[in-house]
This record gives structure tokens, C-alpha cells and sequence, in this order.
């Protein structure tokens, strides 16, 4: 489990992309050492940055009607 913590927190700690985020950078991620799957996407949306929640958009509903 210390190796996904310290990935999770590498990941957060990233600024390679800051000077182009309108929003900043603010990485966000759920993770668990036992999930079966991984679902990766890239720009969240202005309500996803805001709530720091995976998929809190239309594309989540979307997502979970799939």
C-alpha cells in the first residue's frame, strides 16, 4: 500500500503543467490497492476541479449509464 501512497502523492505534487491550467494544476484521483479496474481520463471539467471528485459532471453520468 506505501507504493500507491507515495504514487498518489506524486501525483499530486506535480506542477509540470501549471503555466498552462487556466484553473491550476489539481490532479484528481480515487485510488484503491485492490481495485479490479482503472478508469484514467485527462481535463476534468470546471465542476470536477471544484469538488475534487472523479467524474462529478455529465461525463460521470454518461460513464455509470455505459
Amino acid at each position: 500500500m506505501a507504493d500507491l501512497d507515495d504514487l498518489l502523492g506524486e501525483i499530486r505534487a506535480c506542477r509540470a503543467c501549471e503555466a498552462h491550467l487556466p484553473l491550476g494544476p489539481g490532479p484528481v484521483q480515487q485510488a484503491q490497492a485492490g481495485a479490479r479496474i482503472l478508469i484514467a481520463s485527462q481535463a476534468p471539467g470546471t465542476r470536477v476541479h471544484a469538488s475534487g471528485l472523479p467524474f462529478d459532471d455529465p461525463s460521470g453520468d454518461r460513464l455509470r449509464a455505459w
